[in-house]
């Protein structure tokens, strides 16, 4: 289980972050206009990067990261 703490700053952060993106599309990287549509937003990336550094090495990350999408509203499997 994650802390409640951790699951709001993980909410936050991908809400800023998206919002920030959103207003600067410069910040965002590259992208053919046509191809394959990634499976993740570049705010979940953030947030789970983040969040995975917070948690630190030795932690079932994929099944937490999987909990974090489900939560921030990700389009990733699980």
């Amino acid at each position: 289980m994650v802390a409640p703490d951790l699951d709001s700053l993980a909410t936050a952060l991908r809400v800023t972050s998206d919002d920030l993106l959103e207003e600067s599309p410069h910040l965002a990287p590259w992208r053919p206009e046509a191809g394959i549509e990634p499976r993740l937003s570049d705010a979940e990336r953030v947030t789970l990067s983040v969040r995975q550094a917070l948690l630190g090495p030795g932690r079932n990350n994929r099944r937490n990261d999987l909990s974090v999408r489900r939560r921030v509203g990700g389009r990733g499997r699980g």
